[in-house]
């Protein structure tokens, strides 16, 4: 055995690790290639899945609020309110032509507004007004949120509409003296029984 026959040996042993190397590299190389790209197209379909979703989500809320809506426009041209806000917060349930903020009434039974909203806490022989009275004496502003709700059914899913109404107190800080009402926030949301 000469040199040359020892060193063509360890050439082509050498030649063979490294091909297995490039080959090993470009294999393990393709591999990551193709789950990068799986991957991105799994994260396209899973985004197309959630704006599908949050669109028909905003479909659904749209629907409810435009029938609201058209509720409340309907009262106003009625003549039955001015305002939106007496839409949630007031009826005029003792026929004197006066609208009365529902949690001025004592009985539960005419604790509903125009809107089928009630008071959200208020239940039969509660007295909601005591109940107000001591959330204003509580107070330390000069304005109190009273919150009003809905349960409605939209197909086989249930809704709760909640309506945020800031009242300012007053110098007196009595529920009679409730003024300057300003609708706050209406939230909607699906709940279950």
């Amino acid at each position: 055995m000469n040199f040359h026959s020892i060193f063509r040996k360890k050439k082509d042993k050498a030649f063979v690790l490294f091909s297995v190397i490039i080959i090993s590299f470009l294999l393990i190389s393709i591999i990551l290639l193709i789950q990068i790209f799986v991957n991105s197209k799994i994260q396209i379909y899973k985004s197309n899945v959630e704006k599908s979703q949050i669109i028909g989500e905003k479909d659904f809320l749209e629907e409810i609020i435009e029938k609201e809506f058209s509720l409340i426009e309907a009262e106003i041209k009625k003549g039955k309110i001015s305002y939106a806000y007496e839409y949630f917060s007031t009826n005029n349930i003792e026929g004197s032509g006066d609208k009365k903020e529902i949690f001025k009434f004592d009985m539960y039974s005419k604790r509903l507004s125009y809107g089928g909203y009630r008071l959200l806490g208020d239940k039969e022989d509660f007295n909601y007004r005591k109940y107000l009275q001591n959330k204003i004496d509580n107070s330390y502003g000069n304005s109190i949120i009273v919150v009003f709700y809905k349960n409605i059914e939209v197909g086989n899913r249930k809704i709760k509409i909640k309506v945020k109404i800031i009242y300012n107190c007053g110098i007196s800080k009595s529920v009679d003296d409730l003024y300057e009402p300003k609708l706050k926030r209406i939230l909607i949301k699906e709940y279950e029984k």
